[in-house]
């Protein structure tokens, strides 16, 4: 048996390897890096981590974290089985299932941006796979999540877990898993607030008619949904942006007609009738997941065509009329917001603020404003100041806007600050496919940094822009679609031809970093004015460490810090 060096890594874990003389095992070479790392197929591979005999993880309860085990095969391997027994707590008592082991190889995503682009091009890690068996190709990595949850009444404590790795040929491998979890608590109820805006129908673009997928009906289209939303709320990213969300309102691009309706789920589609069970269902769903944010309407410029304004003035007031009253009953009006005109220039700035003035002419406090702006420059932010409760703006226009002069000088009206991304700025972080992982871990401990209340993101599933689409396969491991520079904007779960979804990198990342930020909150709390709230790997919006082992020390000290204060 061969023994390796032990490293430091994000999330330490630690490879046995058994060579078998029957098998020429040395053929294959197994790796441990962060979940931060992405692993090319192709020279460079960019491996960060090293071989290892033993290693460690920390985590706090009600936590997910991961690490990869990366495969470096020499040879050709068939039928790869990879399994996790139950993590044994050291009282022999205690254990954590193994059914909270997640186990996902990683399949690979074709980029091709142009000459021009200074990304990697060619395939780059982020569909993560369901286990099953595996073929690897000589001389190609393959990276394999592994991923821990620690239930809220997990006892505290050392934990082993043996991963075993085998194919019908004989190969056999075992990783042994250490596990401490620490006498942290994450709540279920989180302070920070973030939803996507992933609606609840019209899935048609996910699963083409022309490529034999039958036409989705309304109830098969509520499953979907309910699956987007199940891994959403999992990654803190739910699709409570139409969650409890029956206002459809909307302006035909380039011209002034437009529409507004009350609809599916609040309402009855065809006649437009308040559905007062069916939205309760929604809402108990949404309670059942601890929600603590949602849009209960969209507007778009209703006042764009005068022609049809005071129609739909009279429709979304209606529309409001049957909704707060009922929401107030249930007592989720607080965690409740109206959504107003998305991204306003122009005229529509004017239409925004009347639309204000007419909705809190209406229902007072009982209404919660958000506005939205996207606009790159230090005025819009005074134009709306009398006309929200909450403010978004997008983060990569944070220090155009001049927020943080808008809040020292109006400190009562910038109290609920959200940001958000997407195709526009191209600046960092972000969420794109050819960016590092670390953009998406880092806007969690970014917004504590900068002392943000939310976050919004455009869509989970949007599938527009990429070339030779097709549900992925559970066999893709290097999925035949091409997508473009700033790529995958709007993606972070694939559809598959189970009319399901495999998650993302990029979205567990995501997810990895609001639970950091949740610790942070922890840390706070004890310590309003401890140093490593600081987050010195953060210098500006655009200017932070891509340093994978800064993050894990920062990470590593946080926890420590959190132990000796509590």
């Amino acid at each position: 048996m061969t023994t390796r060096n032990t490293i430091f890594c994000f999330l330490l874990f630690s490879v046995l390897v058994n060579n078998s003389p029957a098998i020429n095992a040395d053929k294959l070479k197994v790796g441990i890096t962060s979940s931060l790392n992405k692993i090319f197929q192709t020279k460079p591979y960019d491996f960060q981590g090293k071989f290892s005999k033993s290693a460690e993880i920390e985590m706090a309860q009600n936590e997910y974290e991961s690490i990869q085990i990366v495969f470096f095969p020499e040879g050709n391997f068939k039928n790869i089985e990879i399994n996790a027994s139950s993590l044994s707590h050291e009282n022999k008592v205690d254990a954590i299932s193994s059914a909270h082991i997640k186990i996902n190889p990683i399949g690979y995503v074709n980029l091709q941006s142009g000459s021009k682009s200074q990304a990697r091009q060619g395939f780059h890690p982020d569909i993560l796979l369901p286990n099953q068996g595996i073929n690897l190709k000589a001389n190609s990595p393959q990276p394999i999540l592994i991923t821990v949850y620690t239930p809220p009444d997990s006892k505290p404590g050392n934990y082993i877990s043996n991963i075993t790795i085998k194919n019908h040929t004989g190969l056999s491998l075992s990783i042994k898993l250490n596990v401490l979890v620490h006498p942290i608590r994450l709540s279920n109820q989180r302070r920070f607030k973030s939803l996507s805006l992933t609606r609840n129908h019209n899935y048609s673009a996910l699963w083409p008619e022309d490529q034999g997928y039958k036409k989705l009906n309304r109830i098969q289209e509520s499953v979907i949904f309910k699956k987007i939303a199940e891994i959403g709320f999992r990654n803190h990213l739910p699709p409570t942006g139409f969650l409890v969300n029956g206002l459809i309102s909307y302006n035909l691009k380039d011209k002034r007609e437009g529409k507004t309706l009350a609809s599916y789920p609040t309402h009855d589609i065809h006649t437009g009738k308040f559905n007062a069970k069916r939205t309760d269902e929604y809402i108990d769903y949404m309670l059942s997941k601890n929600a603590n944010s949602y849009f209960i309407g969209i507007t778009s410029d209703i006042y764009k065509d005068k022609n049809t304004s005071k129609k739909r003035e009279e429709t979304l007031l209606k529309y409001l009329d049957d909704l707060i009253p009922h929401l107030k009953k249930r007592g989720v009006l607080d965690q409740s917001y109206l959504y107003n005109i998305d991204e306003p220039w122009g005229e529509a700035v004017e239409h925004a603020k009347k639309i204000y003035r007419l909705v809190k002419q209406r229902y007072g406090s009982d209404i919660h404003v958000m506005q939205n702006t996207n606009q790159n420059n230090n005025k819009i932010l005074g134009e709306f100041k009398n006309y929200f409760q909450s403010i978004d703006i997008n983060l990569g226009f944070y220090n155009i806007t001049e927020l943080e002069q808008y809040r020292k000088k109006y400190p009562g009206i910038f109290q609920d600050v959200w940001w958000n991304l997407n195709l526009w700025p191209r600046t960092r972080p972000n969420l794109f496919l050819e960016y590092p992982l670390i953009d998406a871990r880092i806007i969690g401990p970014m917004s504590y940094r900068f002392n943000i209340q939310g976050f919004e993101y455009w869509e989970l599933v949007y599938v527009g822009k990429i070339k030779n689409y097709r549900p992925v396969s559970a066999n893709n491991f290097q999925l035949d679609w091409i997508v473009g520079n700033h790529s995958l904007d709007g993606l972070l779960l694939y559809p598959n031809k189970n009319h399901s979804f495999y998650s993302s990198m990029r979205f567990e990342s995501f997810r990895d970093g609001m639970e950091d930020l949740e610790l942070l909150h922890i840390l706070q709390k004890l310590d309003p004015n401890n140093a490593l709230l600081k987050i010195n790997t953060i210098t500006d919006i655009n200017n932070y460490s891509e340093n994978i082992e800064q993050y894990i020390s920062f990470r590593k000290y946080l926890l420590a810090e959190i132990m000796r204060l509590r």
